[in-house]
C-alpha cells in the first residue's frame, strides 16, 4: 500500500512539477545528502535547488532505487516519513483547486495559500526571535515575508525579504569569521535587511532563472572553496543545461557589489543634513562561472569549470556561455593585468556498501604551471583545496559523520586590483575560513522522529573545529617573488566544540538550541574578529525559514 502511495504521488508530481527555488538554509539539503549515499542517481554540485528538482529526484530515488531495484541499505523508518513530509509539502502548490487561510487541504500551516491549474501562491511571514550570549545576553529578531509559486506548469517564482535586528554589541555580529553568511552594510547600527527571490522556467532538460540569491558550488558539509553563500546574496542570471544523463552544464552571470566609490559620481545635495548629504555610486564588479560536471560511471562525478571576476563594464565574450574564459581575459587584456581568472575542479565518488560519499575541491587562483611542474619552489601556487568523507547510517540508523580538511594558501581570493578580489560585499565568495588558512573538522548528526507525530523532525549536531591562520596578507606581499609561505606572518589559532538541537514541530515552526564552546582563540581571532569569549549559547524559535 504504501508502494502504491508513492507511485500514484510520483505520477502526479511529474505532471504538475514547477520550478521553485527551495532556500539555502531548509533542512531538506541534509536529508538530501543521506539519501545520495544510498543511491546511483547523479548528484548536483550547486546549490540551491529548485522545488521541481528536488521532487523528481526523489521521486526517482524512490521507484528506481529504493522500491523496484532495491538497494543493500534501505532508507530507514524516519527516511520514508521525510520522503512523505517532503513530496506532500512541494507538491502542494500543484495541480487541483483551494484557497485557504492558515491551514491548506494537506494539512500544511501556510498564512494564505491559492492554486488552480495555471497559478499557484503560498504566503508566509518570516519571524525569527534568538536570544545570544557572547560576552553578554543580546536580542536579535527578524521578521519578514516569503511569498512563491508557480504558473503554466514550467515557470516559477519566489519572494523572500526580512529586516534583521541585532544587538550584539561586539563585531562578531557582522560574521566576518562565521559560518553565517555576511551582512550588508548596516542602515542604522545592528539592523540590516535581506531581499532574495527570482523567477525560473524549466523546458524540460534544462532551465534559465533571473535570480537574487545564495550560491554554494562545490563539495564540502563544512563550507565549500568554489562558491559558499558567504558573502551576501546578489543577483544572477543563470542557464542550466542537462543534454545527457551523464552530463550537465551550467552558466553564470553574477553581479557582485564592489563596495568601492566611484569617485567620478560624486555628488553634493543641497540639504542640511549632516549625514545623507551626498550620494556617490558604487563601481560595478560582475563574476563569469560555468562548468561541465561528467557522470562517467554509477556515483562518480567530476566536474570542471572556470570562472573571471571582472569591473566597470559587461564584457560581450563573458556573456556567452560556452566561451573559455580565460582567453578572452587575454583578449580584453591587451598587454595590461587583464581580469581576475580562475579555475575548480570538483570530484566525488559514494561507496554504496559503506553509504560513504569521498570528495575533493581544487580551486586555483593562480598557478605559475611552468615552474610548478619544475619543481621550482618560488612557483607562485595561489590555491585552495577541500578533501574529505560524509558516512552515514554510522554505527546505528539516522546517524552520520563527516570529517574534512580545508586548507587555502595565501592570497587566494585576492588581487591587487581591489574592484576584482574574489569578493563581494566585503566578504569572500569563497570558504568562510578565508585565505592563508587551514581548518580540520569533525562532524556528526543524529536525526530523531517524535513517536505519534508523523511530521515532526529534529536533530542533534555535535562538531569540533580547529583552525589555524597566517597573518593577513598585504598586495605587496602578494606581488614579491617567491611569495611567503603558508601561514607566514605568525600563527593564531581556534578551535571550538559546539552542540546543537533543532526541532521542526509543525512544517516552518523551527526551535533551535546552541552551545559552543571556544576552546582556543588566539592572535587575529581575537584582535580582528572579536571571538573573545569563552563561549557561545542561543535559544531561537522562528517561522518561515
Amino acid at each position: 500500500m504504501k508502494y502504491s502511495a508513492f507511485i500514484i504521488l510520483f505520477t502526479y508530481i511529474q505532471l504538475f512539477s514547477q520550478p521553485v527555488s527551495e532556500p539555502i538554509e531548509s533542512d531538506f539539503y541534509n536529508f538530501f545528502f543521506r539519501l545520495q549515499n544510498k543511491t546511483s542517481l547523479n548528484q548536483p554540485v550547486r546549490f540551491p535547488l529548485t522545488r521541481s528538482e528536488i521532487l523528481t529526484t526523489i521521486g526517482k530515488l524512490g521507484i528506481d532505487g529504493f522500491m523496484i531495484k532495491g538497494l543493500e541499505n534501505p532508507v530507514t523508518t524516519l527516511e520514508w516519513k521525510k520522503i512523505f513530509y517532503y513530496l506532500s509539502e512541494f507538491s502542494g502548490q500543484l495541480g487541483g483547486s483551494e484557497s485557504a487561510f492558515l491551514k491548506d487541504d494537506r494539512d500544511f500551516y501556510h498564512l494564505y495559500s491559492y492554486r488552480d491549474e495555471n497559478f499557484s501562491l503560498t504566503l508566509d511571514p518570516v519571524f525569527t526571535v534568538s536570544y545570544q550570549k557572547g560576552n553578554k545576553w543580546s536580542l536579535f529578531y527578524r521578521n519578514g515575508l516569503y511569498v512563491r509559486g508557480g504558473f503554466l506548469n514550467n515557470w516559477g517564482y519566489s519572494l523572500l525579504f526580512y529586516d534583521n535586528h541585532s544587538r550584539l554589541a561586539s563585531n562578531y555580529k557582522y560574521n566576518y569569521f562565521s559560518r553565517k553568511p555576511g551582512i550588508h552594510v548596516a542602515v542604522r547600527e545592528g539592523d540590516y535587511s535581506e531581499l532574495r527571490g527570482g523567477i525560473w522556467y524549466d523546458f524540460g532538460y534544462g532551465r534559465i532563472s533571473a535570480a537574487k540569491d545564495f550560491l554554494k558550488i562545490g563539495s564540502g558539509m563544512d563550507g565549500q572553496i568554489i562558491l559558499s553563500g558567504k558573502a551576501p546574496s546578489f543577483p544572477y542570471i543563470n542557464l542550466e543545461l542537462q543534454p545527457a544523463d551523464w552530463l550537465n552544464f551550467n552558466y553564470y552571470l553574477g553581479f557582485l557589489s564592489s563596495v568601492l566609490p566611484d569617485s567620478s559620481t560624486y555628488r553634493l545635495l543641497s540639504t542640511a543634513r549632516n549625514r545623507y548629504n551626498y550620494t556617490i555610486d558604487r563601481r560595478d564588479k560582475y563574476i563569469a562561472l560555468h562548468y561541465l560536471t561528467f557522470y562517467p560511471a554509477g556515483t562518480l562525478s567530476i566536474t570542471l569549470g572556470e570562472s573571471v571576476i571582472f569591473s566597470d563594464r559587461l564584457e560581450f565574450l563573458y556573456l556567452v556561455p560556452v566561451m573559455f574564459f580565460r582567453l578572452a581575459d587575454h583578449y580584453y587584456s591587451h598587454g595590461d593585468s587583464g581580469d581576475n581568472a580562475q579555475i575548480f575542479l570538483d570530484a566525488s565518488y559514494r561507496y554504496l556498501p559503506l553509504q560513504t560519499k569521498l570528495y575533493f575541491t581544487l580551486f586555483v587562483d593562480e598557478l605559475q604551471i611552468t615552474k610548478f611542474l619544475e619543481g621550482d619552489a618560488s612557483a607562485n601556487k595561489h590555491l585552495g583545496y577541500t578533501a574529505g568523507a560524509y558516512i552515514t547510517d554510522a554505527l546505528t540508523d539516522n546517524l552520520s559523520f563527516n570529517i574534512e580538511y580545508t586548507r587555502i594558501n595565501p592570497f587566494v581570493y585576492n588581487n591587487f586590483n581591489p574592484a576584482q578580489t574574489y569578493y563581494s560585499s566585503g566578504y569572500q565568495l569563497g570558504h568562510w575560513i578565508g585565505s592563508n588558512a587551514d581548518q580540520i573538522h569533525l562532524g556528526s548528526r543524529f536525526d530523531v522522529h517524535p513517536s505519534g507525530m508523523d511530521r515532526s523532525f529534529g536533530y542533534f549536531e555535535l562538531w569540533y573545529d580547529y583552525i589555524r591562520k597566517g597573518k593577513k596578507e598585504t598586495v605587496e606581499e602578494q606581488y614579491t617573488f617567491p611569495n611567503p609561505g603558508f601561514l607566514y606572518g605568525g600563527i593564531s589559532y581556534y578551535s571550538d566544540l559546539g552542540i546543537s538541537f533543532n526541532f521542526e514541530p509543525v512544517n516552518s515552526l523551527k526551535l533551535r538550541l546552541e552551545y559552543v564552546r571556544h576552546l582556543k582563540s588566539t592572535g587575529r581571532f581575537i584582535t580582528e574578529y572579536d571571538i573573545n569569549e569563552k563561549d557561545w549559547m542561543e535559544f531561537s524559535i522562528g517561522f518561515g525559514l
